[in-house]
């Protein structure tokens, strides 16, 4: 082993034995008990033992903590594009009961909205891209990757999503 190999060992068991010194290890769910037989193939040497142990404590690795966050905002990005797409329609549906002077109103917030909507998204999407790119880096199981957004797509897909529910027949 090299040195800073053996530098990095020589933090981890000093940090180890400062947090078990001050008792951060009291009263964690499954103290005392065996870790299990798990292996996994994807994890070698200290990488099977640290995840092994980070998994009895429920405690999953950063790069799994990142990809879940990146579904949620993926997930939360999508859901404000529908909802916005929903609401051009509702005001653009509102123009053929609208009085003469509210057309023009009910026309322009109902496009001013849905534009804004669309650049957030795309602000959003781009944030999203970054640390899709860091996770995919950082992330060693390769069926893991996650694909970056495709804003344009996305875009189009949620427009096609609400124009598809407008048309189903009401339950």
């Amino acid at each position: 082993m090299d040195e800073r190999h053996m530098t990095w060992l020589r933090r981890i068991e000093d940090a180890i034995r400062r947090a078990f010194q001050q008792g951060d290890f009291e009263d964690l769910r499954g103290t005392g008990q065996l870790l299990g037989d798990t292996h996994s193939d994807y994890y070698a040497g200290e990488h099977d033992l640290a995840n092994r142990v980070l998994g009895a404590l429920e405690m999953p690795p950063e790069f799994i903590t990142m990809r879940r966050e990146i579904e949620r905002e993926v997930d939360e990005a999508r859901r404000a594009l529908r909802s916005a797409a929903r609401r051009r329609e509702r005001l653009l549906a509102q123009l053929n009961r609208a009085a003469i002077g509210e057309i023009v109103t009910l026309h322009r917030e109902a496009w001013d909205s849905w534009y804004q909507a669309v650049e957030t998204f795309y602000e959003q999407a781009r944030a999203i891209n970054r640390k899709v790119e860091i996770f995919n880096l950082k992330n060693p199981i390769p069926n893991l990757f996650y694909p970056p957004l495709r804003i344009e797509e996305e875009i189009e897909r949620a427009e096609q999503d609400i124009l598809n529910e407008s048309h189903q027949p009401p339950r």
